[in-house]
């Protein structure tokens, strides 16, 4: 049942009303988009909505059932006040939404309060916008316990998988720990402090000497620094420029030196360039030329000179990812045992 102020109701009961729709928008980053179906842009509860022309609501509907009450809204890029980029790399995906109605006229009045909700599915068009609004009964439908399946539901250097992908640079006359096997989270791992493609786990734990040691880059090498000993390892998270870009999602950088499939499913961010500041899924990655390969490309050119970061990607596989390239099966949240789709077992009796 909705509440509505004594003045509002007395207003609704009018034969005449003026009444508009207001929608307030929520990021998850904070940031607040409201808009209203009058012609004048409404001032309600220190929120200025503004009179856009660019954006189209559906009907509101609800059901007394527990089935999820969605509505859409449809909008013009360039009239809505919604920027392109934005929208394509997901600013607004999961925004919090409140639809309400007020009276333009006296909005001290109060509202009444139509939907509350969350940004589904966004259609982005050349021009233009669909976004799906998805009622509180939305969360009622999502999965809150853990699945059995071989593949890990983690992501790579999230609080459950715990893989260091860009560790602390190293420091001088520090104490520091030994990393235990299959176990990422424990011990110690720094980076050099002039980047050379190469992490370093501690071995032996001890104190580092008084000057950065000259590295050992052989993967599985050693290096000796004061009291404790490190081994080397590939680095997880790698800096570079693009030097050749077939188009928006197949790009070179010559300098890779990485086995092929080093960076499948990982993520590139860019760091300078039209881009800067952008992150996409990496599809696939070949020594061959260094040439990476995006799930989707990116908006902006992308340019010889571009500098970017990468970090690893992950199958999710036990073995392949987990034991042997990432040395991390403590962690691994997935259950590789799990018969799967089209196996049986024979029990002889």
């Amino acid at each position: 049942m909705k509440t509505i102020g004594a003045n509002l109701q007395s207003h609704l009961e009018q034969t005449t009303t003026t009444l508009s729709m207001c929608w307030k928008l929520t990021a998850t980053d904070g940031t607040v988009k409201a808009f209203t179906s009058h012609t004048q842009d409404i001032s309600f509860e220190s929120v200025t909505y503004s009179a856009a022309l660019g954006y189209t609501p559906s009907a509101v509907t609800t059901n007394i059932s527990l089935a999820v009450s969605n509505m859409e809204v449809e909008g013009i890029l360039s009239l809505s006040g919604f920027d392109y980029d934005d929208v394509l790399y997901g600013k607004w995906n999961n925004a919090e939404v409140k639809v309400f109605l007020v009276n333009w006229g006296d909005t001290s009045q109060g509202e009444v309060k139509l939907r509350k909700g969350w940004i589904g599915e966004i259609e982005l068009g050349e021009h233009g916008f669909t976004g799906e609004i998805r009622g509180l009964t939305q969360a009622i439908s999502q999965n809150i316990v853990g699945l059995y399946g071989p593949g890990c539901p983690a992501d790579l250097g999230d609080d459950r998988c715990k893989v260091r992908l860009d560790p602390p640079v190293w420091e001088a006359s520090t104490p520091y720990a030994e990393r235990s096997s299959f176990a990422a989270e424990t011990g110690s791992v720094v980076k050099p402090t002039v980047e050379n493609a190469r992490h370093f786990k501690c071995t032996t734990a001890g104190t580092s000497g008084a000057s950065e040691p000259t590295w050992n880059t052989t993967i599985d090498g050693t290096t000796v620094d004061g009291t404790a000993t490190w081994t080397t390892i590939q680095a997880l998270t790698v800096s570079g420029t693009i030097t050749s870009a077939t188009n928006d999602r197949v790009f070179f950088d010559t300098s890779r030196l990485e086995a092929d499939g080093f960076f499948d499913q990982g993520k590139i961010t860019f760091t300078s360039g039209l881009n800067i500041g952008r992150s996409m899924e990496v599809k696939s990655y070949l020594n061959t030329g260094g040439q990476i390969d995006l799930v989707i490309p990116m908006v902006e050119a992308v340019q010889v000179g571009d500098a970017y970061t990468l970090h690893a990607g992950c199958s999710k596989d036990f073995q392949t990812a987990c034991k042997t390239k990432f040395d991390n099966t403590i962690n691994f949240r997935a259950f590789p045992h799990v018969p799967q789709t089209g196996t049986h077992s024979i029990v002889n009796t």
